[in-house]
């Protein structure tokens, strides 16, 4: 997808692109679009780095939960530091999708290049705005949650979005990417339901397949960000030409099976492999159910409180998980990795302003952190991201050599440019490995290589 938003394939991308095999042979730059009459003209250029298709994918899924999301930040932070902070968590991913709290990082981290310190700040601004104080006056809320759909300010909800991604809201969802990334740049996308059918959804800003782009088609990311965080009693539904848009923790809390999909969907060759790693990290479970929504006390509410008891279904979110991937988890404990604190006792409610200024919330996260089994996944999780920066690319046909093995000739090629900060940064956190070793592995079927060290 161009700036410009027409799209192009990579048939013509690799007629019109221009490479400087100096540089990296991979790299291809657009300067302009031709389909413009004059042509329009890229500043700067639109650079494309052009990846082998078989090669695996790293997928990162952020749950929902409102102020809870404080607890995913602290776990990826942890990952990024463990990582030696050369580079931001977010270029190790070519998928990032998340639900309500969850989503707003995920464009803010895929699209808004926020690094994880301003993302803290930027989320705890925007639930400070959002989740004001309730009316003590029953009648006047009872009111409120009625007729206009939600305990709080949807005006109050619309400003703290545009306050938060500024510039960047104003932008279609569609072909929206970091600033100055190349375009095999990160993958993005939110949930939401559709409140008719109550059918999931996810917003995207790469072009989806033909039957599912009317559902995310001219998505603002200001509507995507107040569609994905419309949860029912807290906030009125997103209405789009006559449609309802509410939280996409209605339909999926935890987004990872959305994830998984999506990622065959952009690459279909990768349909019948086992991922470089599908990292799924959670906003903290317990055994302490949530309290069930209260009755409707009249017919008009009926439909949000129904939605409600939805979302507080799927909010049980390592259930979702342990259903969808705890056989390939168990299979493949290094490439369907699930990150989520266990809590005693009950968790904060998503509106909990308290739990997120007191500290009780990255208390959550960091007892968890210090625990040595999630201190050993945490290192294997950057283990994998590091030696999965790497791909095998075939160079030579295969062919049996006299004494009857197959040889197979080809290069190893680093996922970042030649010479970007990336790159650079990537050769100094191999340089802080003690004793480096690469095994290359090809786990499931088809031609994807995993490498791992």
């Amino acid at each position: 997808m161009l700036p410009c938003k027409h799209g192009i394939c990579n048939t013509c991308l690799v007629v019109i692109g221009e490479r400087d095999p100096n540089v990296d042979s991979r790299l291809i730059v657009v300067p302009s679009c031709s389909l413009h009459h004059p042509p329009r003209e890229f500043e700067p250029p639109l650079e494309f780095l052009k990846l082998p298709y078989h090669i695996g994918r790293r997928i990162l899924s952020l749950d929902g939960g409102g102020v809870r999301g404080i607890v995913e930040l602290s776990i990826l932070t942890a990952i990024e530091k463990e990582l030696g902070g050369d580079i931001p968590v977010r270029c190790f991913f070519d998928l990032i999708g998340g639900t309500s709290t969850g989503g707003l990082l995920a464009i803010g981290l895929g699209i808004g290049n926020w690094t994880l310190g301003e993302s803290k700040d930027r989320l705890t601004d925007l639930m400070s705005r959002i989740f004001t104080s309730k009316s003590e006056w029953q009648p006047v809320q009872m009111w409120k949650e009625i007729w206009m759909g939600g305990t709080y300010s949807p005006r109050a909800f619309e400003e703290a979005v545009n306050a938060a991604f500024g510039d960047l809201s104003k932008q279609r969802m569609i072909g929206s990417r970091a600033r100055g990334s190349p375009a095999a740049a990160t993958k993005v996308f939110v949930t939401a339901t559709i409140g008719n059918n109550k059918q999931g959804i996810v917003i995207t800003n790469y072009a989806q397949q033909l039957e599912k782009d009317q559902a995310n088609k001219d998505f603002t990311i200001r509507e995507a960000a107040l569609a994905t965080c419309a949860a029912p009693i807290y906030f009125p539904p997103l209405l789009r030409h006559s449609t309802e848009y509410w939280d996409g923790g209605i339909s999926f809390n935890n987004p990872s099976m959305a994830a998984a999909s999506e990622g065959e969907h952009i690459w279909p060759s990768t349909k019948q492999t086992v991922p470089d790693l599908l990292l799924s990290i959670g906003n903290g479970w317990s055994t302490v159910k949530m309290a069930s929504p209260r009755k409707p006390t009249n017919p008009i509410a009926s439909k949000i409180t129904a939605l409600q008891k939805c979302l507080y279904q799927q909010m049980e979110s390592e259930e979702v998980w342990d259903k969808s991937f705890g056989n390939m988890q168990n299979l493949h404990p290094r490439q369907y990795v699930r990150l989520n604190p266990k809590v005693s006792d009950g968790l904060p409610q998503i509106d909990d302003l308290q739990a997120l200024k007191n500290g009780s919330l990255e208390n959550i996260a960091s007892r968890y952190l210090q625990e040595e089994n999630t201190r050993r996944r945490i290192t294997d999780v950057c283990r994998v991201l590091v030696a999965t920066s790497f791909y095998f690319d075939i160079t030579q046909r295969p062919y049996r050599n006299e004494s009857g093995q197959f040889i197979i000739r080809g290069e190893i090629f680093c996922r970042f440019s030649n010479g970007s900060s990336t790159c650079k940064g990537l050769g100094q956190i191999i340089r802080r490995l003690h004793n480096p070793r690469i095994e290359l592995t090809t786990p499931g079927r088809g031609a994807g290589i995993l490498k791992t060290l």
